[in-house]
């Protein structure tokens, strides 16, 4: 007893007597704080608050921060968007230029009109972007067990043939993951007959983002490196769809290769952003939700958080 009192004490003479420790200094990021004032303010507005379902990643904004917070506000400001989304089913000619990744909360938040939605879009095929029929489809079947979804897959892949566009490879992947056999080899096959893209622009290197991380192939990992390297070059000044694509194609090739030019690069994009974007009254400029994303994550990345996850920001293709 007296040989360990004997040692705590010498043990906390030297805590007392080392040196301090030099705390390691937290990095700087005024992306989020910037995020955060934009959307209070817009929820706070009533004309763009009834307009935010028509931005799906201002809503996948919204629940990330309500994960950050701890703040439900957010989190009930985008449910009651997505009631909003639900209760509008598009005509047969309105065109719906992107997938919907936001079909889980949907189905959680109301399962009855989700699928009459679903329904709609069997029998209306109401979209050109093939990867929203398909998704809409999948994760309804996935939620109903509904065979009429199933049914309609089939119908609607055996219209496509090898080659497949490299955006619908990407709903082929997703899709499969939802579906039972053989559908998923289906589509898999679909999405493996992928055609080169030719361009080395943000969104195409966005859609390879999506493919790396879904397939981990290292095809797609050099060509996000290419695409990151000619993205290297542009200039600052572009629209909020294009900064916020160029974001996040610096960031994956960050993640990737660890080189900081793709970091500093990201982060300069970020600052345009915040003096174009939002440092006046917010609005719905187009392509802008895709802009917050991009913030949000990079806000993640500088500051090493993993504990809340930012949503791919692979939408707009």
């Amino acid at each position: 007893m007296r040989l360990a009192l004997l040692i705590l004490s010498v043990t906390c003479l030297q805590a007392a007597t080392n040196a301090p420790v030099a705390s390691v200094p937290v990095p700087s990021s005024p992306y989020l704080p910037r995020i955060y004032k934009y959307v209070d303010a817009l929820l706070e507005d009533g004309a763009s608050r009834s307009n935010v379902h028509h931005h799906q990643n201002l809503l996948r904004v919204l629940y990330t921060l309500s994960e950050l917070s701890g703040k439900p506000k957010y989190r009930d400001a985008a449910d009651r968007a997505l009631r909003v989304w639900l209760a509008n089913v598009p005509s047969p000619d309105e065109r719906v230029q992107r997938p919907w990744m936001l079909w889980d909360r949907c189905f959680q938040l109301d399962p009855k009109a989700s699928e009459r939605f679903a329904v709609a879009v069997v029998k209306n095929q109401i979209t050109n972007h093939p990867g929203f029929y398909l998704r809409t489809c999948a994760a309804a079947y996935a939620h109903t067990t509904n065979a009429t979804f199933l049914r309609a897959i089939d119908t609607f892949v055996s219209g496509f043939k090898s080659p497949v566009p490299l955006s619908f490879s990407i709903d082929c992947d997703g899709a499969a993951r939802l579906l039972p056999e053989p559908l998923p080899s289906m589509l898999r096959e679909l999405a493996d007959s992928e055609s080169a893209a030719l361009s080395r622009d943000a969104a195409t290197g966005m859609m390879y983002v999506s493919r790396y991380e879904n397939t981990g192939k290292t095809v797609f990992r050099e060509a996000i490196h290419s695409a990151a390297n000619e993205n290297l070059k542009s200039a600052t000044d572009l629209p909020a769809l294009t900064l916020g694509q160029s974001i996040s194609l610096q960031l994956a090739a960050w993640r990737s290769n660890a080189r900081q030019e793709h970091l500093d690069k990201a982060c300069a994009f970020a600052d345009f952003a915040l003096t174009k974007y939002f440092s006046y009254k917010p609005d719905l400029t187009p392509g802008i939700d895709t802009l917050a994303l991009s913030l949000v994550e990079l806000h993640l990345h500088i500051l090493y958080i993993t504990a809340v996850r930012c949503p791919p920001n692979t939408l707009d293709r």
